[in-house]
């Protein structure tokens, strides 16, 4: 039996003005960005919202969704201000990919993670994906 994939993002979307701002007042490099109205690959649509995302270098195999907030978190904590400044009028989301493995999975959010997003004003997404 194999153990549960997770994946861990923060994603700032539909806002006004170009990725590359939050990149530079945040100091961080994101995971990847999309610009409004602009294709990121050829098959797919022209974006239809700006977005910013940053995802925790932890690898998928470690199932313990905390070690994935700690990283995340230390990017994010020190910049609590920024991020609520800059992103007024969009939205601000924290994504979880879990894969589930042989029917089983498991998954504990934190009360850190818990509050850090209410301060944030972000909601926490959890995706699901049945791997048998």
């Amino acid at each position: 039996m194999g153990l549960p994939q997770i994946e861990f993002y923060f994603t700032m979307f539909d806002f006004e003005g170009d990725p590359d701002t939050i990149t530079r007042e945040l100091g961080i490099e994101p995971s990847s960005i999309s610009r409004k109205g602009i294709r990121r690959w050829p098959h797919l649509p022209p974006a239809r919202q700006n977005v910013w995302t940053i995802k925790s270098d932890t690898p998928s195999d470690v199932s313990d969704l905390q070690e994935h907030w700690i990283q995340l978190s230390a990017l994010l904590k020190p910049r609590r201000p920024i991020i609520t400044k800059l992103n007024a009028g969009g939205g601000k989301k924290f994504t979880i990919w879990l894969t589930c493995v042989d029917g089983q999975t498991g998954i504990r959010l934190e009360k850190d993670i818990i509050d850090f997003s209410s301060e944030i004003n972000a909601e926490i997404e959890i995706e699901l994906i049945v791997n048998e």
